[in-house]
């Protein structure tokens, strides 16, 4: 122990000199976002890694509203001519392909990280390779449609420079593991470790509830989601006006 340094003669003691500064405290929000969503050591894969199994069922989900919408206005209008039953074969065979083509494509896809390239493999008869150098990656987006939000899941959409040719989109991932492969992504795009937390997000634009919906209206899928029912009707329509036509021509 240092003995007290002495002041002045006859002052006693030197006055305590102003205290150092200590360590700062961590940043509140990054420890939140880090508790949060904490970056696993194997949120990137260094081998062949498949998506989420429940991936199909997003992707297939669309084409199969669209096929029973066809399919239905197609037994409507034979049953309308005809006037007898319809062989539901066929169409539980066309939907079962695109099931099975669903599930076989998930099976056939892989992801992983080779160094600083991140490469999706894809294809079961022609293999297609998509490689994605980290130094060209310029964002690196989280989207959950509807029926994926319902199921847990996101798709990690990595945007590179000089067009779309070669962005890569994991369809579809637990949301977990969906936000730890952006945050890894990432730290790793600027330089820092994998186990990086996401930086913290302010929204700088909120929209309500009217323009979301009238946004929704006027994407291509809504409007040809719309068409679609728009031509079912017509046909329903036009069976049922072709049987009174036909009924009244019987009668007279």
């Amino acid at each position: 122990m240092q003995p007290p340094t002495l002041g002045p003669l006859g002052s006693g003691p030197a006055p305590p000199g102003p205290a150092q500064p200590g360590p700062a405290p961590p940043d509140q929000p990054l420890l939140d976002l880090a508790i949060r969503f904490p970056a696993a050591i194997n949120a990137l894969p260094r081998s062949p890694r498949r998506l989420s199994p429940l991936s199909p069922i997003v992707r297939i989900g669309r084409s199969i509203l669209g096929l029973a919408i066809v399919l239905t206005a197609a037994n409507t209008t034979s049953q309308s001519s005809s006037g007898g039953g319809h062989d539901f074969v066929i169409d539980y065979l066309v939907i079962g392909l695109t099931v099975i083509g669903g599930v076989v494509s998930w099976f056939v896809t892989t992801w992983t990280l080779e160094g600083d390239i991140l490469q999706v493999h894809t294809g079961l008869i022609r293999r297609k390779t998509i490689r994605v150098p980290l130094s060209r990656v310029q964002a690196v987006d989280l989207v959950e449609p509807l029926l994926a939000r319902m199921l847990g899941l996101a798709e990690v959409r990595v945007r590179t420079a000089g067009g779309t040719g070669g962005d890569a989109r994991l369809m579809y991932l637990k949301i977990d593991e969906a936000y730890q492969a952006r945050a890894a992504l990432l730290a790793l795009v600027h330089g820092l470790p994998d186990s990086t937390p996401p930086p913290p997000e302010v929204p700088l634009m909120r929209v309500s509830n009217a323009q979301l919906l009238g946004s929704i209206l006027l994407t291509g899928t809504s409007v040809g989601v719309l068409l679609g029912i728009a031509t079912f009707i017509g046909l329903l329509l036009a069976g049922s006006v072709g049987q009174a036509i036909l009924a009244s021509s019987g009668g007279a």
